[in-house]
């Protein structure tokens, strides 16, 4: 897990303004992105087909099953985002996968990150979204917006249950090479 900390040093400077000082070390320290969650698809694309969803479960990735569910402490995480390898893309305007939690205890209950009720993160996995801002190409890696780690996610007890879903898709498949997720 990462290490999040203001660091103040407890020793005097000493010598002339020329040499550095115990307290020029003195700010955040913050540690790079953590892998939160990931799947390889190694040589071979996963084909996921994601159906047309409503409501907060979506449809889990892979094929609807909990087989890459992963917990993690979130204590010390305030931002989270996803990045997905696209293989082929969705003929959609409106397709995505979403990085969810669930609170200990409450397996059916998932919610995004973020706490305007939206979707962050996600990643569109849309061909008629090939123009976002969060795009390489139509074909590649795709990187999503940031997140905040909502205060209510916080103040659930850690470690949270994390998954990826899809939304918005009419059951057609989407290749998919690798899925990742960092935290920070």
């Amino acid at each position: 897990m990462g290490v999040k900390h203001g660091f103040v040093s407890s020793v005097t400077d000493v010598g002339g303004p020329t040499y550095v000082q115990p307290t020029h070390w003195n700010a955040p320290h913050l540690s790079p992105p953590i892998h939160l969650w990931d799947f390889a698809g190694q040589l071979a694309a996963a084909s996921f087909g994601i159906p047309s969803t409503s409501g907060a479960t979506g449809f889990e990735f892979p094929n609807n099953s909990p087989l890459l569910r992963q917990r993690w402490d979130f204590t010390n995480i305030d931002y989270v985002y996803l990045a997905v390898g696209v293989a082929s893309t969705f003929a959609g305007a409106s397709t995505a996968l979403r990085l969810q939690y669930s609170p200990s205890g409450f397996p059916g209950s998932w919610y995004s990150f973020d706490a305007t009720g939206g979707s962050a993160p996600f990643v569109s996995v849309a061909s008629a979204n090939n123009a976002s801002a969060y795009l390489l190409g139509s074909n590649g890696m795709r990187f999503g917006p940031t997140a905040v780690v909502s205060a209510a996610a916080k103040a659930l007890p850690q470690p949270l249950n994390i998954r990826v879903a899809g939304y918005g898709g009419n059951g057609s498949a989407i290749g998919v090479g690798n899925i990742d997720s960092f935290g920070f």
